[in-house]
């Protein structure tokens, strides 16, 4: 559970009011490294 909040901190941290790519590149990178999901962006 602790690897969420983590996670959650790390994405309330990044300024994406403007731009919402470094939030997608946020989860992109926690999802790879986390899990063995196949990650792929559009």
């Amino acid at each position: 559970m602790s690897e969420l909040v983590d996670l959650a901190e790390r994405l309330v941290a990044i300024p994406s009011h403007v731009d919402e790519t470094a939030a997608g590149d946020a989860i992109e990178a926690w999802l790879r490294e986390e899990t063995d999901a196949l990650v792929e962006r559009d």
